[in-house]
C-alpha cells in the first residue's frame, strides 16, 4: 500500500477546511495517510477548529504568512511518503479519487505528477489551466467573454475542446490538486518561494516536467470551490500581475530542465591576501565535493599569498592557481571564471569565510527556483570577524530587479553563484566595466532571473585592505558615469 502525505495551506480558511478534511477522511479509507495543515498566521479560528475536530492531523502554525508555496514547503523536511498531495482547503471528495491516482503512479514510473478532472460545485468541468502560461493566454482570461481570438486563446490555455477521453498529458497542473512523487518534489526543492501567490503552480509544473510526465486522469474527479479572487479583489489582482511578470522574466527563452549537474567551480581573485586567504580557502574546501574545484587567479602577489595557495594545492588537487592578467580586479575575476569548468560557478573573495552550509543551501535554491543566479545574504564583520551587521541585505536594502540594481547595485560577487550558461552571455567582459558583479547580476535579471536567498552564508569581512567599500558609488559624477557605462554595455550585449 502506498504511503501518501497531504498538505493543506490555510489562511483564514476555517469556513471551508472542515469540509475538505471531512470529505478526505470519509472517502479515502484504503491509503496510509499523513495529513498536515500549515496555517499562515490566520486571524480566524482555523487552527483551533482543525485541532479540535481532526486530532489525526498535524497542524503547523506559522508565525507569519509565508504564501502558498512557502506554506507547502514547510512540510518538506517531514515527508517520508511515496506520494505527496498538494491540496486546497476548498476541495471536496465525493468518492475516493485519491486511490486510482496513486495506482497510476504505481504502474507508470515515467509519470511524476497526476491530477484528476476538477469540477465546479454544479458538476461542470472547471476551466483550469492545462498548458504553460503565455502572455496571450493570461490576457485572454478577462477578455474571453468577448469571443474571437480571446476565446481561442482561453480554450488553448485550458485545453477546452481536447478529447480528454483518457489519460492526457498536460504541461500545467493547477495547484488546487497536485499528486506528486515525493522524491521528485524534494529533488526540485518544492515551490519557488519568490512567488508569494499565483504562478507558483505553473513554475513547479515546469520544473517537475524535467523529471517525468504530468498526467490528467479525466475519469477521476474532485470538486473545487474556485473563488477567482484576483478577478474580484484589486490587491489580489495586483499580486497576480506581479507574479506573472516574475514568471515570464524567469522563464524567458528557457526550457524546463533539472539541474544540468551539480559540479561546483569557485572562482577567486587574489592579490596580497596572505593575512586571510588560508582561512577562506579552508572554509570553502571543507564543504566541496571531490569533483568540485577552486580556481584562484593571482595578480602577482608579493606577500606570501602565492606560497600559501601552492602549499594548500599540494595536498588538495581541487585547488588550482593560475596567473592573473594584472589588469585590475574585474579582469582578474574574469580570468578565474574563464578557467572554471563546473556546472555552477561561485565567486569568492580572498578574505571572507564561508559558512558550513553555503554550498548546499545555494544549490537547494537553484533546484527550487530554476533561476540563473542566486544571491545570498551575508553577516558583515570587521577584520577579526566581530559582527558589525547581522544582515547585509537589511543594511543595504538589497532587492532583485533590473532598474533597481542599475541605480543602486545590490549584487555582491562574494554572495553570488550562477549557472555556467551565464558565462556564455557575460564573457568577454567589456574592458571599461566598473563592476563585474553588477554586470553578472544585471545580465541574469534578463536571462533566466535572480533568486534571493535570505540567509547569511558568509562572514563578509570588511577591513582596511578591502578593494571595495560597503558604499561603492563614490562621488555623484563618478556614479553617473559608471551607471551610463554599465547601461550602454548591457544594452549592447543583450542585443546580441
Amino acid at each position: 500500500m502506498s504511503k501518501v502525505s497531504v498538505s493543506l495551506v490555510s489562511y483564514n480558511s476555517g469556513g471551508v477546511i472542515v469540509g475538505a478534511l471531512t470529505s478526505l477522511f470519509r472517502e479515502v479509507q484504503d491509503l496510509d495517510l499523513q495529513v498536515y495543515v500549515v496555517d499562515n498566521a490566520s486571524s480566524d479560528n482555523t487552527v483551533a477548529t482543525v485541532q479540535e475536530h481532526f486530532p489525526q492531523v498535524t497542524v503547523l502554525p506559522l508565525s507569519e504568512n509565508c504564501g502558498f508555496g512557502g506554506g507547502h514547503n514547510a512540510v518538506l523536511p517531514l515527508l517520508d511518503s511515496d506520494y505527496h498531495l498538494i491540496l486546497n482547503p476548498d476541495v471536496l471528495f465525493t468518492y475516493d479519487a485519491l486511490t486510482p491516482l496513486c495506482e497510476w503512479l504505481d504502474e507508470h514510473t515515467d509519470t511524476v505528477l497526476v491530477t484528476p478532472n476538477v469540477l465546479n460545485p454544479d458538476g461542470t468541468r472547471q476551466a483550469v489551466p492545462r498548458r504553460l502560461p503565455r502572455p496571450e493566454y493570461m490576457l485572454s482570461r478577462p477578455l474571453a467573454k468577448f469571443g474571437g481570438v480571446f476565446r481561442k486563446w482561453r480554450n488553448a490555455y485550458t485545453m477546452n475542446g481536447s478529447d480528454f477521453d483518457g489519460p492526457t498529458e498536460i504541461s500545467f497542473c493547477t495547484g488546487c490538486f497536485m499528486l506528486v512523487r515525493t522524491a521528485a518534489l524534494k529533488a526540485v526543492g518544492g515551490f519557488d518561494e519568490d512567488f508569494f501567490l499565483y504562478c507558483e503552480d505553473a513554475d513547479l509544473s515546469r520544473r517537475l516536467a524535467a523529471h517525468g510526465r504530468l498526467i490528467c486522469l479525466p475519469d477521476v474527479s474532485v470538486t473545487h470551490g474556485w473563488e477567482r479572487g484576483s478577478s474580484k479583489n484589486a490587491a489580489l489582482r495586483k499580486l497576480h500581475m506581479q507574479s506573472m511578470r516574475r514568471y515570464f522574466a524567469k522563464w524567458r527563452g528557457r526550457e524546463a530542465t533539472a539541474m544540468p549537474g551539480e559540479r561546483v567551480s569557485v572562482a577567486m581573485a587574489s592579490y596580497n591576501g596572505a593575512r586571510y586567504i588560508e582561512e577562506q580557502l579552508l572554509s570553502i574546501t571543507a564543504q566541496l565535493a571531490a569533483e568540485d574545484e577552486v580556481i584562484v587567479s593571482d595578480d602577482g602577489s608579493t606577500d606570501g599569498t602565492i606560497e600559501i595557495i601552492d602549499r594548500l594545492a599540494a595536498t588538495d588537487p581541487r585547488i588550482r592557481r593560475i596567473d592573473g592578467p594584472r589588469a585590475g580586479i574585474v579582469a582578474n575575476f574574469e580570468n578565474a571564471m574563464k578557467a572554471c569548468t563546473g556546472d555552477i560557478v561561485f565567486l569568492a573573495d580572498q578574505d571572507d569565510v564561508w559558512h558550513a552550509d553555503k554550498r548546499e543551501a545555494v544549490l537547494d535554491k537553484f533546484r527550487q527556483t530554476g533561476a540563473t543566479l542566486v544571491l545570498h545574504d551575508a553577516r558583515v564583520t570587521d577584520g577579526a570577524l566581530t559582527e558589525t551587521a547581522p544582515s547585509y541585505f537589511a543594511f543595504h536594502g538589497t532587492r532583485a530587479g533590473y532598474w533597481q540594481n542599475l541605480w543602486r547595485n545590490g549584487y555582491v560577487g562574494c554572495c553570488m553563484a550562477f549557472r555556467r550558461e551565464l558565462l556564455e552571455i557575460a564573457l568577454p567582459m567589456p574592458t571599461n566595466l566598473p563592476m563585474h558583479d553588477q554586470w553578472l547580476g544585471m545580465l541574469a535579471e534578463k536571462r533566466g532571473g535572480v533568486a534571493l536567498l535570505n540567509k547569511p552564508l558568509i562572514d563578509y569581512r570588511r577591513h582596511e585592505s578591502n578593494a571595495t567599500t560597503l558604499e561603492q558609488h563614490g562621488p555623484l559624477p563618478e556614479m553617473l558615469k559608471n551607471r551610463w557605462i554599465m547601461l550602454r554595455a548591457l544594452t549592447a550585449r543583450l542585443k546580441k
